[in-house]
């Protein structure tokens, strides 16, 4: 028996280095979400749950320029249609707000054949669900089992197909038999790259008047290049969705928190955001999504401004929050900390210290609180630039 254990522990050891070896091959080289799946057997939709959920692991979605995002917003708001891909789908179910496709009206929603039929066998085509199953990982030298119960199966299968269900009722399922006529050397490469599910919903989205949403960067971008397909993520599609009134601001604040906590690059955010993130998180900074936050602004690079105005922004709406004093002052100290490794942070941050009765206008009781918090920060700072009460701080 011990035998048997340690057989099963040195391969689920090797498994684990294969799979780590794979995230830094992903991270390094163009590798497609269906390519990272398929190594393991696994399509798309588990490649984007596996990346999405380990922490310290980002997930490329988009490259980040203004550009690239002008591009996506001018293609959702003159598309007639959208196509959706199984990533976006595992994006949505991630963060649970699948009613951004479920019964949102913005947009009139796509789905190839081979895409909706991927994502049944993925969610409710499991040959054992009657019968207890375990997946063991081995990661810093710990095993760990996590167990789903013969009675758990058929209640999360349940669940798996009211979506199935749901989702099929609210887009349109549509056979892509232009994808056969692809000259094969275009269309092999295509399969084993993206899968036929892939392929599809790039075929698809090939119609002028359509966008394919998806959240692999790597299916974007050669969606875009070979086809000239318009492409949008799930940041966009939450985002115009929002500005048409039908989710909520915080819906689509939440949206953009969980991206940034599922580490999504590069994803746009702003003080709404974090503050939605303070409460997702119960202001504690070694949270996700918030401890993600303050990564962002302890690794700031390039536009210092800009990260500098959403800081204070996000202050000045912390310090109306029905928060207690510690517990805003412990958020704010988390991000101060983050920044101060900066240094060209450093001399802004205390001229914003010295002028925060500009930014907090009418609101002394937080203005106070900020003062008071920030300089007992600033107090325990080992190498502190100068004092922020002095006339001759820097200017």
């Amino acid at each position: 028996m011990r035998a048997n254990s340690a057989a099963i522990l040195e391969s689920v050891k090797r498994r684990e280095g294969a799979i780590r070896e794979l995230r830094r091959i992903y991270d390094e080289l163009p590798v497609s979400l269906h390519l990272f799946g398929d190594r393991f057997g696994k399509n798309a939709y588990i490649a984007l749950a596996s990346l999405a959920q380990e922490e310290g692991q980002f997930v490329k979605c988009t490259l980040g320029t203004p550009e690239e995002r002008r591009q996506g917003v001018f293609a959702l708001q003159t598309a007639t249609v959208v196509v959706v891909d199984i990533t976006a789908v595992a994006t949505v179910r991630l963060i649970g707000i699948e009613n951004l496709i479920l019964e949102g009206k913005r947009f009139r929603f796509q789905m190839s054949e081979g895409t909706f039929n991927e994502l049944q066998e993925t969610l409710v085509g499991d040959l054992f669900s009657g019968s207890t199953s375990a997946t063991i990982q081995h990661r810093d030298g710990v095993a760990a089992l996590t167990e789903e119960t013969a009675e758990q199966k058929p209640e999360r299968r349940s669940k798996d197909q009211e979506f199935l269900d749901r989702l099929k009722a609210a887009i349109e399922i549509v056979p892509v038999i232009e994808l056969s006529s692809l000259d094969p050397g275009k269309r092999e490469p295509l399969e084993k790259m993206f899968g036929q599910y892939g392929a599809e919903a790039i075929v698809l989205a090939t119609n002028p008047d359509s966008v394919l949403w998806t959240d692999d960067l790597i299916q974007a971008e050669l969606a875009k290049n070979e086809f000239g397909v318009k492409r949008a993520w799930t940041e966009l599609v939450a985002e115009q969705t929002a500005l048409a009134g039908q989710i909520t601001d915080a819906d689509k604040e939440r949206v953009v928190a969980s991206l940034i906590g599922m580490e999504y690059s590069v994803t746009s955010f702003d003080s709404s955001a974090m503050l939605r993130a303070v409460e997702m998180s119960n202001a504690t900074p070694w949270r996700t999504p918030l401890k993600q936050f303050v990564d962002i602004f302890r690794k700031a690079t390039g536009n210092f401004q800009g990260l500098l105005g959403i800081f204070v922004d996000f202050i000045v709406k912390l310090y109306r929050e029905p928060q207690l004093p510690q517990t805003r002052c412990t958020v704010l100290t988390a991000l101060l900390d983050a920044m101060w490794l900066t240094v060209p942070l450093r001399s802004p941050l205390l001229r914003l210290r010295k002028a925060s009765t500009q930014f907090f206008g009418l609101n002394c009781v937080g203005q106070q609180q900020f003062d008071e918090c920030f300089d007992q920060w600033y107090a325990q700072v080992p190498d502190k630039l100068v004092s922020p009460y002095q006339d001759g701080m820097v200017k």
